[in-house]
């Protein structure tokens, strides 16, 4: 990524709302130099792009039965405000009385878990940098589209299921050591109208757009949290933004089956509440890009903010959650591996799905967090599947990534 610029963490921060640019030195300063972090933030390291590039969370960790929030940006390189906004998050020391609006000046002493990885896919925001590097001008065209993806071409974003790229493995196994409270998935869409109008209410009609977890077979204790989280957030953003802010755009029906290879389909059916956070932006570079940023800043502040409210809700699913673990199903899969076993059962633990390792031989057993995972990956008529392969979608088994893989659900 390149040297940073040496400056101080104010003048970082400072820097970092005035332009995409700025991502250079807050990835660089922030995720490979040995200086401390300000306040009370610790780096951590998830692993390596595909072109050895560190994935790095920050973690700001309050007591340990707190609610726990997971803040991921930057699955595609050219949607930067998102990944601005974590660092400025991170970097909010001194200065934040200078960044937030007054009900946000007590942030830093609310009782809740902070885990944020600012750049999820750090080889596509390389791209992105060099991309407007050489053109940076707002139009509706020059979206920097290879910046979208990660040094394989893959979109990273579509890869949560099957875990084929490095940076999804990083991402998920992080997912379910730390077990967060609720998942921001923070990105920004493409306007496809003007180059570019003044206003994005001369395109689409909105600037931002927040969508919880309203899908078919997600969990109730789940949806609800992610919908008054949800709706918290949208009444702060209306009130300090002062625009519209539009819900659950991208859904498509009151209970659609979104291919769960997405973050925001996927972790909900993981009994993850989430909130996908989308502000107007690509292809936008610089413009009206203080605003874009302090949207998603204030989405994550004012989660933080419900959340140390309501934290018996946050204690009741996690009571939820655990009783799914002493549960046990009357069927298990028995799957027939061979010299796979040993790459299925690593698959396997990055999802949490309990399993037993015998030979060439795994058995399957869905409980817990991974039941409907599970039943994803090793039943071809599970009602998810069949509303894929309804859909044009298709299934997702795992014989489709591992084709030489024989599987059968036998009851117990």
């Amino acid at each position: 990524m390149g040297e940073p610029r040496i400056m101080s963490f104010n003048k970082l921060l400072k820097h970092l709302l005035e332009h995409p640019k700025s991502l250079q030195d807050a990835y660089s300063a922030l995720s490979t130099s040995n200086n401390g972090l300000p306040g009370k933030w610790e780096r951590v390291v998830l692993g390596k792009s595909g072109e050895g590039n560190p994935i790095v969370a920050y973690e700001r960790r309050a007591g340990s039965e707190d609610p726990k929030i997971l803040v991921i940006a930057g699955q595609h390189g050219n949607e930067p405000a998102g990944m601005a906004a974590c660092y400025a998050l991170i970097l909010l020391d001194s200065l934040y009385r200078e960044v937030l609006p007054p009900r946000f000046w007590g942030f830093r002493e609310t009782h809740v878990n902070l885990y944020v990885v600012p750049v999820a896919n750090p080889d596509g925001l390389y791209n992105y940098l060099q991309c407007i590097e050489k053109d940076s001008m707002p139009y509706w065209y020059n979206t920097c589209p290879n910046a979208r993806y990660n040094s394989r071409s893959t979109d990273i974003n579509r890869d949560w299921l099957y875990l084929t790229q490095p940076e999804t493995r990083a991402l998920h196994s992080y997912v379910s050591r730390i077990e967060p409270d609720i998942v921001l998935d923070l990105h920004e869409f493409y306007a496809s109208k003007g180059s570019p109008p003044k206003w994005s209410i001369e395109t689409e009609g909105f600037d931002t757009t927040l969508t919880d977890a309203p899908y078919a077979m997600v969990d109730e204790k789940v949806s609800l949290i992610s919908t008054k989280t949800m709706n918290y957030i949208v009444s702060i953003l209306e009130r300090i933004m002062g625009r519209k802010i539009r819900e659950r755009h991208f859904t498509g029906s009151d209970k659609p089956y979104p291919p769960p290879d997405i973050l925001g389909a996927h972790l909900p059916l993981e009994y993850y509440p989430k909130i996908l956070v989308e502000t107007w932006g690509v292809g936008l570079h610089g413009f009206l890009w203080r605003e874009r940023v302090l949207t998603h800043l204030i989405a994550i502040l004012s989660t933080v903010e419900y959340l140390d409210m309501h934290r018996e809700q946050i204690y009741d699913l996690r009571e939820h959650i655990h009783g799914l673990n002493s549960i046990d199903p009357d069927y298990l899969y028995i799957v027939d591996c061979g010299d796979l076993c040993g790459d299925i059962s690593s698959f396997l633990n990055i999802h949490g799905v309990n399993h037993d390792l015998n030979g060439n031989e795994i058995r399957v057993y869905p409980r817990g967090r991974s039941r409907i995972i599970a039943d994803l990956l090793f039943d071809p008529m599970h009602p998810y599947n069949v509303v894929l392969e309804k859909n044009g979608y298709g299934r997702r088994t795992l014989d489709l990534l591992y084709p030489c893989v024989c599987f059968k659900k036998q009851s117990l």
